[in-house]
């Protein structure tokens, strides 16, 4: 199946990324099941980038900033990209 970056999905991943930014910066319950399964979403891409990129200024954690970011770029412009060539292509 061909990923899809409809408006729809891009939006719910902004939105759970948007949840995960105030556990950074407090320390919510590690057990509770929503924080637990808003971390198992968003933190495997988070720690790819921390990996990349020092995303720590002080306290703050601005991996999903970034994630946000590259969700936008991509929705915006690699999406125009590629139905371009693919027009082309006809």
């Amino acid at each position: 199946m061909p990923l899809q970056l409809s408006p729809t999905s891009c939006s719910r991943c902004i939105c759970w990324l948007l949840l995960c930014v105030p556990s950074s910066w407090v320390r919510p319950d590690p057990y509770n099941p929503v924080v637990r399964f808003i971390n198992g979403l968003v933190d495997p891409v988070a720690h790819r980038i921390s990996r990349v990129i020092p995303t720590r200024i002080g306290m703050v954690d601005i991996s999903p900033i970034i994630l946000i970011a590259l969700i936008w770029f991509a929705q915006s412009f690699l999406v125009r990209v590629i139905m371009d060539v693919g027009a082309r292509l006809r």
